[in-house]
């Protein structure tokens, strides 16, 4: 593995930026369900 170690922190950067905007994009969801259908569950019919 011939990368340098600022390469390295890149990189490992980038991956927990990607894994944070996972996880926001799903509390987002998350709470627009539940403001607007009132439950955390889909439709059950």
């Amino acid at each position: 593995m011939g990368e340098t170690l600022t390469q390295r922190r890149r990189v490992d950067d980038e991956g927990l930026r990607v894994v944070k905007s996972c996880q926001v994009e799903r509390s987002v969801v998350y709470l627009i369900r539940v403001l607007f259908d009132g439950t955390t569950k889909g439709s059950t019919g």
